[in-house]
């Protein structure tokens, strides 16, 4: 499954077949780049809150509701 979510000139996108991770790349969908790839099993449910410039995700395996903060920090 892949879900997608444009942002600041970027498309953010779950996915976890072999290497479940957290990703962006450009709008024309290169340059990929892994953000999370560590303590993640089956991420979904992507959103961001612009205001905050914060990425929430729900992982349906793990139950929890992480975040990511856009400009590089936990």
């Amino acid at each position: 499954m892949l879900l997608n979510v444009l942002c600041f000139s970027h498309l953010y996108y779950t996915a976890f077949a072999s290497s479940p991770h957290i990703g962006r790349s450009s709008l024309a969908g290169r340059n990929p780049q892994v953000l999370i790839s560590s303590e993640i099993a089956e991420p979904s449910y992507l959103t961001i809150d612009f205001a905050s410039a914060k990425l929430f995700w729900i992982d349906k395996r793990r139950l929890v509701r992480p975040l990511y903060h856009l400009r590089g920090y936990m």
